[in-house]
């Protein structure tokens, strides 16, 4: 009788997902708390008990990807097959999956067959090239494919089982061992959906974007509620988990005082209130959970070009045109707290952040900083005017870049980043007209506003200074 198997913890999907859609939830490997197994003098043994001893091992070491990231450690080569024409081969190497496997190499792999990509791909496509008018010589020749590694586990060293469990959950012959290995996957690139995204990195970066801008978009429209306050009140509703305040509980207080007070529902208050409400929501969304593996594909190792040809004799072939074997389309270890686009950082890890920590930040990175000074908005333009950037511009920049950072003044929690800008000529021009002459200050001069003396809202009206950093100096940690 053939050995039991061994539960893999891998699963087989045929294709890429969906562009904007993630992967099933029970294919999820999420944080879970541990449970040590505890030994003692005369206990009787088991299976069961030296199994979890086993589990609790290994959920420990998969820890590693919350602190250090998953993605390739060092080897896993990608290269061209010599031997076997539309095969490519990987070498030895290490990597971490995104749920804190090890997936191993120890040599070289087998050839890993792509040659029938060219034409799967092409009867796939054929209804869609007839709908467009295109003929079979106007097609694109070429066929990506995006390779990927996984980890797999293999039963190994089977033996005669000589005690039995009840229900003969036990068979015969049962494995020893369980070999953990690898399996490489692949999927042909069909576009990342109708979001404009040029690779994986940036569109992970711009769907957490969208998420985040999400919130002030859906806040903004309190603004036009007949019933604003009534709304107001039911957003942040105190026996609502997913609604009430995380940081800001003062605005409940506050909210009340206004409401018993003849002249206290004013627009001024309301606008304060407002703001509050929307950066508890965003400092809400960027102290991020753990961020859990979704044991989908596996690790990103290179993009393979493959091109359909025809040799002398008018057969078919599918060769290796090109690898790609760098980021974004293979995943060096990091983590995946702050996605961000190719070369660029993802700046929402600022935001709330205090401007002196901000400021350090931004000269190390060579980015420049514009910074405008804010009160607590007490009215709507000036409110909207906080949150324009981080609505209409991503946040994510390089070296080089100049930023708009909105700083706003907040009182006894000192002067606080809430967002960030690209600084275009179009967006130079409009603070110029709305603001006057701008005064220059180097990069490590402390913002100009006076600090308020709580960090409740206030009734004193906004003020705004704005600030324009030269050219960051350059600076290394120790």
């Amino acid at each position: 009788m053939a050995p039991s198997s061994v539960t893999l913890r891998t699963q087989s999907y045929a294709g890429q997902p969906a562009a904007d859609t993630a992967p099933s939830e029970g294919a999820a490997c999420r944080l879970n708390s541990l449970e040590q197994p505890r030994f003692f003098h005369g206990q009787l043994l088991t299976d069961q008990d030296l199994t979890a001893l086993l589990n609790w091992a290994q959920d420990k070491m998969r820890l590693v990807r919350y602190r250090h990231g998953w993605g390739v450690v060092c080897g896993l080569e990608v290269r061209c097959d010599p031997q076997h024409e539309g095969h490519i081969i990987v070498g030895p190497g290490y990597a971490v999956s995104d749920c804190g496997d090890d997936i191993i190499l120890s040599c070289e792999s087998d050839p890993y067959d792509l040659s029938k990509v060219c034409f799967e791909h092409e009867a796939v496509c054929a209804d869609l090239y007839k709908q467009a008018g295109q003929e079979a010589e106007d097609q694109e020749p070429y066929v990506e494919v995006d390779l990927y590694i996984r980890y797999a586990e293999q039963g190994a060293s089977p033996q005669t089982a000589l005690g039995r469990r009840v229900c003969g959950q036990t068979e015969i012959c049962e494995y020893s061992r369980t070999r953990e290995t690898y399996e490489l996957h692949h999927a042909v690139f069909q576009g990342y959906g109708s979001g404009g995204y040029s690779d994986p990195l940036d569109r992970a970066a711009k769907l957490w974007h969208n998420q985040f801008d999400a919130i002030w978009s859906d806040l903004r429209q309190l603004m036009d509620a007949s019933n604003r306050w009534e709304q107001m009140k039911q957003s942040i509703d105190k026996k609502d988990k997913e609604r009430s305040l995380r940081s800001f509980c003062f605005v409940y207080d506050h909210i009340e005082q206004a409401r018993k007070q003849e002249e206290g529902l004013t627009d001024a208050n309301f606008y304060r209130f407002l703001f509050w409400v929307v950066q508890d929501r965003h400092n809400a969304f960027l102290a991020r959970q753990c961020v859990d593996g979704q044991a989908c594909l596996g690790v990103p190792l290179a993009r393979v070009r493959m091109r359909a040809t025809s040799d002398d004799a008018g057969k078919q072939r599918c060769t290796v045109f090109d690898i790609d074997p760098f980021p974004p389309y293979r995943r060096p270890i990091s983590p995946a707290s702050w996605p961000a686009p190719l070369g660029s950082v993802n700046l929402g890890q600022l935001i709330w952040h205090r401007w002196e920590e901000v400021r350090s930040f931004l000269i190390d990175l060579g980015i420049e900083a514009a910074t405008t000074i804010h009160s607590i908005p007490s009215t709507r333009a000036e409110l909207e005017n906080l949150f324009r950037c981080p609505a209409t511009y991503p946040l994510f920049a390089a070296a080089g870049d100049t930023v708009a950072v909105q700083v706003v003044d907040a009182g006894l929690l000192g002067q606080r980043v809430v967002g960030f800008c690209l600084v275009s000529q179009e967006y130079e021009h409009e603070t110029a007209a709305a603001n006057g002459p701008e005064s220059v200050a180097p990069a490590d001069a402390p913002p100009s506003a006076e600090p308020d003396t709580a960090a409740e809202p206030s009734a004193k009206p906004a003020a705004e200074t704005e600030s324009k950093a030269p050219a960051p100096r350059s600076r290394k940690r120790k």
